[in-house]
């Protein structure tokens, strides 16, 4: 951005390629050989799970790398953009040259003896948090008058031996840096945010993009800058390269006019409280006001270096469409010192009309209730009291860590015993079975739970139980590939009504969950009775099959297969592709009234696994959009996608999980979600809303 003389650079490249040589090298000798010509013995390497410190600690984790991700390599992309003696590169790294691992870019500093000391990795996804700290006072130096001016807007923020480099000039120190700037131009931060990695004793590395102009607003360009910062939060080097970046994404970017992005994931809330996640499992509308429960499964707030704090799941609120998502409970704030919860789980208002005696209540009490667990040993649940405004937490359940064996949450119902006329709520806890308890002012959470599950009476459920509905009077509950109902009495007991099998393949995926998505709706040609309607997917094959079970007259159940969703999906995204897996249907299959034919439709979200064009899937071959399907009322089933068709320069918005009704009174239907896949994925939970026409637009596209 000036017009200093250029000077002699070295050649960093080689150092760079022999990196990269030893990144594929499986040989640990060889690859030891490559690593001593090409790092210093202290190099700095950053990514995104912590920092090392030496040439020896960077071997081992590339043979870990290697080992994990079957000697899949990351490997240059593109050109190696240098000046003076840093550079940057874009990386790509492909299981078996097709499915996608990781990509980045990555800064890189040469020794003054030809070999890297620095290396920063910033793989994708982002961690966007709004500008601030030496990016700011860099912009805001740009962006004053006078030389005295951009000196003081920097001194606060930079090193008084602080670098900036460029292609034409190295300077360091605020004073120098402010005499250098003399191009009369104006920065912008692109969306206002920056991307960060920040660990305790090492300081914070961050890049972030910023659009140039003249002061007559003519366009110069966008640039890309890597910044480090110190202990003690000040700059120690700034490098600007010409160009957008090679591979981060902003997250706002790529919006359909049709729909509302309402939650960006990764800033500071109006209390300076931090608001991320990579998914958003579950909304809930309550007294007016929305909320979301979030999760940190594969995010870098909680794959944090051994000893440092987790970022536990949060709840947040929103008071109004145009207002912020504010956080307003921490899990892991208000859990005991040795629990941490990674995900919320739960997040239902339910509602009692009875006491724990049976005794019928004044008026109906509504409760907002979230369930979470540390996975493998506790339960606890916590209740918003309405009016102070606090949540009250509370251990439902916990024993001894087994292998195989989860205490996670999935669902909550509210549901009145035919037999002895109590109203209970029932809570499903992962394979421990199903717990259940009554309304009881008296305890600071007004719910009393039992103090053992009600089934199974001994043991555990073999597979982690995912739904439970009440349809016909009835109540049944979904594990795998069974479907249990519950027969009422003083003693109830439960049995197995339907076990489905696969031809294709008789091991459930339990990570695929079996039946998903359990729910009731009016059963065809007899709206006075329900049916039972779920996703079936038991394996990594699986194409979304939706089945039917419909009450037989003799106590039993017809099953009917409605549609197989990997069906459609080529003939509504339109590219070249092969499906290779559905999975979707996380909570329910969302009731929705259609104001133009007056009949119920029920919508419910998935993601899809895409073998064919490269440009529209991501890691692991995941297709980037949100599709949804829409079920009519005659089993008809129509597709459609959140923010429009994906395509290139939308953000991936992948796994839509749950779908409410604004509580805003503005038709607007909102949905959230993201599934982490078992892959990094900082930062990627998200909210979009629109309008209920909006949602409901491909059933007159197809009419």
């Amino acid at each position: 951005m000036n017009d200093e003389n250029e000077v002699t650079q070295p050649d960093i490249k080689p150092a760079i390629d022999r990196l990269f040589s030893a990144y594929a090298e499986t040989d640990a000798m060889v690859r030891n050989g490559l690593l001593e010509r090409a790092v210093t013995d202290h190099v700095s390497y950053w990514t995104r799970t912590g920092v090392l410190g030496s040439r020896q600690e960077l071997s081992e984790f590339i043979a870990d790398w290697l080992e994990t991700n079957k000697g899949n390599a990351p490997q240059l992309m593109g050109e190696i953009q240098s000046f003076r003696n840093v550079a940057r590169a874009a990386w790509k790294a492909r299981l078996k040259g097709h499915f996608l691992i990781q990509e980045g870019e990555t800064f890189f500093e040469l020794a003054s003896d030809g070999r890297l000391q620095s290396i920063i990795n910033f793989s994708d996804p982002p961690h966007h948090v709004l500008i601030s700290s030496g990016p700011q006072a860099y912009i805001n130096a740009w962006n004053s008058d006078t030389e005295q001016e951009k000196s003081d807007a920097l001194s606060g923020d930079w090193a008084d031996d602080g670098r900036w480099v460029e292609m034409r000039f190295d300077v360091a120190g605020p004073r120098a840096i402010a005499q250098t700037m003399k191009a009369p131009i104006n920065l912008a931060p692109v969306d206002g945010v920056m991307d960060v990695m920040q660990f305790d004793g090492f300081g914070k590395q961050i890049r972030f993009e910023v659009d140039v102009t003249h002061r007559d607003g003519r366009e110069i360009g966008r640039f890309t800058d890597f910044v480090a910062i110190d202990q003690n939060g000040k700059t120690s080097r700034l490098a600007g390269f010409k160009g957008a970046s090679l591979s981060m994404k902003h997250k706002t970017s790529g919006v359909d006019p049709e729909w509302n992005w309402s939650y960006v994931s990764g800033y500071e809330d109006p209390n300076g409280v931090f608001a991320g996640g990579s998914e958003v499992m579950h909304l809930a509308s309550h007294r007016g006001k929305l909320y979301a429960a979030n999760g940190y499964w594969e995010d870098n707030h909680w794959l944090v270096p051994e000893g440092a704090p987790k970022q536990s799941a949060q709840v947040l609120r929103l008071d109004s469409p145009e207002g912020p998502w504010v956080v307003d409970l921490d899990l892991g704030a208000e859990s005991p010192p040795d629990i941490h919860i990674m995900k919320g789980n739960i997040l239902k208002t339910i509602t009692f009309t009875m006491d724990g005696d049976g005794n019928k209540l004044p008026s109906p009490v509504e409760i907002l209730l979230m369930g979470a667990s540390n996975i493998y040993s506790t339960t606890r649940v916590w209740t918003l009291n309405d009016d102070s405004g606090n949540w009250v937490g509370q251990t439902v359940g916990s024993g001894p860590r087994k292998a195989n064996i989860r205490w996670v949450p999935r669902d909550v119902e509210i549901y009145i015993d035919k037999v002895t006329g109590q109203e209970r709520v029932f809570m499903l806890m992962g394979n421990i079975g199903i717990i259940s308890g009554v309304y009881d002012p008296d305890t600071p959470s007004r719910i009393r739970w039992d103090k053992k599950v009600e089934f199974p009476a001994e043991g555990e459920l073999e597979v982690r139980a995912l739904g439970l509905v009440e349809a016909n009077g009835e109540l049944y509950f979904s594990a795998g590939r069974s479907l249990f109902k519950r027969h009422d009495g003083a003693q109830p007991t439960y049995s197995e009504i339907l076990k489905l099998s696969d031809p294709d393949d008789d091991t459930l995926n339990v990570e695929m969950g079996g039946i998903r998505g359990l729910s009731a709706i009016e059963t065809p040609g007899a709206d006075e009775q329900q049916s039972l309607i779920f996703m079936w997917a038991p394996h990594g094959r699986s194409r979304g099959t939706i089945l039917r079970l419909d009450p037989d007259g003799k106590g039993g159940y017809t099953q009917h297969e409605e549609v197989v969703i990997g069906d459609l999906i080529p003939g509504f995204i339109k590219h070249d592709i092969s499906v290779r897996k559905v999975l979707g249907a996380y909570n329910n299959f969302y009731q929705l009234i259609d104001p133009e034919s007056g009949e119920r439709v029920h919508i419910f979200g998935f993601q899809t696994q895409l073998m064919g064009n490269d440009e529209i899937v991501g890691q692991v071959r995941y297709y980037k959009g949100a599709p949804y399907a829409i079920r009519t009322k005659d089993q008809q089933y129509i597709l459609g996608e959140i923010n429009g068709l994906f395509e290139p320069g939308k953000a991936r918005i992948i796994g839509p999980r749950s779908f409410v009704l604004s509580p805003f009174g503005d038709n607007h239907i909102y949905t959230a979600g993201y599934d982490s896949n078992f892959v990094e994925s900082t930062g990627m939970a998200w909210i979009f809303n629109a309008h209920r026409d909006v949602w409901l637009a491909p059933l007159k596209k197809q009419d």
